[in-house]
């Protein structure tokens, strides 16, 4: 019950910054009796002259000295100005604003500034490592906007923004009927025991009290707190989850050398696909181990270094299958099920795949097909999913940048981690009900969460989980062209950029990647002084007849999708302001020309352009595919497989699953992949 230390603390706090405003008053008041009387008039004027407002009353006490600050419990002026002014004309409203919240004498709120920002609960040390589930009873205020009934959950390491987000939930319960949100975690030695919950940041690094300052400015109070927490329990440790695969365990036991022999013997048999370690290497990763010891460090830490040298082992990183008859491997088909759980899972096969491998199954088409529907079914999929579209899209350009929350303050850590989900799950869901892959490229629905739907405007949509929405006629989403994700890699954190996003879409979706900028090419940047529109600015920047060559490629597109702003959200005006020069502002033009291609009025007449080339995005996608699959580049001579495997997509409408059987079914994936030492053939995964 967070409210009876919590409140009882800020009362406390409250009356004692009363009590401090109040002396203020008195001292400032004797001070102006002094300075209106015949003798310090003068003296007054003087001081006037040249300090204005509370300066005056410091600079009174430094050159007259009374009346004392002493007198009034404090050093001087100074101290006295901080403690009556600086600390009360904010906090003593803040405070007020926070008694005065609905149910507060029940629970406690969570402020977006230093009032209560963070509510920390800590698993005690004497409880076991294991499973923990946080539990809290939650809810959002009745005037709480959409946009904060949202709140993060994870480790606060002191400071406003030492925070590490661990998972963000949207909170749909009402003070009349609040809801139980639960967060499980997993607590062994070594990690964290304090988890805490606060509601969505919206402020930027360091700029905490510049907001509280804005805030009073713009509506005379704090920023009002909007979520309400009742209580936390925190249960466990919970009994273990039988239903999904657990590591290896790394539990000795004993802290000693036949401990850490168990453990070394157990995970290398495990990282080297089942096959079991040489003495010899066992050996020497105990000796490196007690050697360790012996130099102080301790068992974890000694342990931990040998393992590594198991993970680093090339029995660990390569697959290998000796040439000819296996004789020292009694069961040859191991290598196709290693080559497809790391393709499909990127993990391990699991004993159904092996049952099969060593039955001969992956060799024959019909046993095969079953074992990929099968892996791609499984949540294990997940893994691949999140793997290969971030190196396939080029995700990593989603971090490049700090949003700037005058903006786009919505679009913090929690909206950012949303907007990937985004396309991993509309990736995801599209496998799972024989959807095409067209529906990347154009669809009439969205597969978001309640976070995302806040952000699109989408309303009806509330929860953490994420799920298939059916679009009104006219949407924008839908597709790629319609993600967050997509608008928010094709900007600098501030404003939306054309040239980016243009050379994304021709990479990405019309598999036409423009080639590198020259050497010495003039910088954008150099254009920022003048108030020019987002087409003026690049228009300049391309005179050049070197540039325009090139910008001509992808100019066009990224003007068409200039509608989003650098978050993502839907405008139909821009506006570009620098300090000392001035502010334009604009009607979006969103027509353009395709290169070598047709033009278009608006940004829905090119998504309809860039959906109808799926032949050209099926073709990025098989090739994408196709080096994640073999563990190399595609070249030339895999001509005639991306051919093959692209007439049996168009066969099936271009439906997403069929890529992936036509690759794990094809000759090139079972062959070696790489032209290895004689004695074997090797693939790095």
């Amino acid at each position: 019950e967070p409210e009876e230390g919590l409140n009882r603390y800020y009362t406390k706090i409250l009356k004692e910054t009363e009590e401090s405003a109040a002396k203020y008053s008195q001292w400032t008041q004797a001070i102006d009796q002094l300075a209106a009387s015949d003798k310090y008039a003068a003296k007054a004027d003087e001081i006037r002259k040249k300090s204005a407002g509370r300066k005056f009353y410091i600079e009174w006490d430094r050159l007259v000295g009374k009346p004392s600050p002493k007198d009034f419990g404090y050093k001087d002026g100074a101290d006295i100005d901080f403690w009556g002014v600086s600390n009360a004309s904010k906090s003593i409203p803040a405070f007020r604003d926070y008694f005065a919240r609905p149910a507060v004498d029940q629970g406690v709120y969570l402020s977006s500034f230093k009032l209560h920002p963070v509510e920390t609960y800590t698993i005690p040390d004497r409880w076991p490592p294991g499973e923990y589930l946080y539990r809290y009873r939650i809810a959002a205020a009745d005037d709480a906007p959409w946009e904060r009934r949202f709140v993060q959950f994870g480790i606060h390491r002191g400071g406003l923004d030492n925070f590490d987000l661990m998972s963000t939930h949207e909170v749909t319960g009402t003070l009349q009927h609040p809801q139980i949100l639960e967060v499980r975690v997993s607590v062994g030695s070594g990690t964290s025991r304090a988890y805490s919950i606060r509601e969505k940041k919206r402020i930027r690094r360091g700029t905490e009290a510049t907001e509280l300052s804005r805030s009073f400015e713009k509506t005379g109070h704090a920023p009002i707190p909007m979520i309400w927490v009742d209580w936390c329990e925190i249960e466990g440790p919970l009994p273990k989850d039988t239903s999904k695969p657990l590591p290896v365990s790394l539990i000795a036991p004993a802290e000693d050398s036949a401990g850490a022999r168990e453990v070394i013997q157990r995970l290398a048999t495990r990282a080297f696909r089942g096959n079991a370690p040489q003495p010899e290497f066992i050996d020497r990763l105990v000796m490196a181990f007690e050697s360790r010891v012996a130099q102080g460090e301790s068992f974890e830490a000694s342990l931990t270094r040998s393992l590594s040298t198991v993970l680093a082992s090339p029995k660990f990183l390569y697959l290998v299958e000796p040439e000819g008859p296996a004789k020292s491997d009694p069961h040859p088909g191991v290598l196709r099920a290693n080559r497809l759980a790391y393709f499909l899972w990127s993990a391990p096969p699991d004993a159904e795949l092996l049952r099969v491998a060593h039955a001969g199954g992956l060799s024959m088409p019909g046993p095969l097909s079953t074992q990929v529907d099968r892996l791609l079914s499984s949540n294990r999929f997940d893994a691949f999913a999140q793997g290969f579209l971030h190196q396939w899209l080029d995700m990593d350009r989603l971090d490049f940048f700090e949003f700037d929350p005058e903006k786009h303050h919505p679009f913090d850590d929690s909206a950012k981690e949303a907007a990937r989900r985004e396309v991993y799950e509309s990736f995801l869901y599209a496998l799972r009900n024989k959807g095409s892959l067209k529906d990347l490229l154009s669809s009439r629905y969205v597969v978001i969460n309640g976070l995302l739907a806040s952000l699109y405007g989408i309303e009806g949509v509330h929860g953490d989980a994420f799920r298939r929405v059916e679009l009104p006629a006219g949407s924008p989403r839908g597709g790629l062209l319609g993600m967050a994700a997509t608008h928010a890699m094709g900007s600098n954190g501030t404003d939306s950029s054309p040239i980016h996003r243009g050379v994304w879409v021709a990479r990405h979706l019309l598999n036409e990647p423009p080639p590198p900028p020259p050497a010495n090419v003039a910088q954008i940047a150099r254009l920022e002084k003048q108030l020019l529109t987002a087409r003026e600015r690049i228009a300049a920047h391309s005179e050049d007849a070197q540039c325009a060559s090139c910008h001509r490629r992808f100019d066009g597109i990224g003007f068409g999708l200039e509608n989003f702003d650098a978050m993502g959200r839907w405008r139909t005006r821009d506006s570009y302001e620098k300090k000392g020069i001035g502010k334009k502002e604009w009607e979006i033009d969103a027509s353009g020309r395709l290169f070598r291609g047709a033009e278009f009025r608006d940004y829905f007449e090119l998504r309809n352009l860039i959906a109808g080339r799926v032949d050209s995005f099926a073709r990025y996608f098989t090739e994408g595919l196709l080096s994640y699959a073999l563990g190399r580049p595609v070249s030339f001579v895999d001509e005639p497989l991306i051919e093959s495997i692209l007439a049996q997509a168009r066969a099936s409408n271009y439906e997403v699953r069929q890529f992936f059987q036509a690759v794990a079914l094809s000759p090139a994936f079972h062959a070696p992949h790489s032209s290895g030492p004689k004695s074997a053939q090797n693939t790095v995964r």
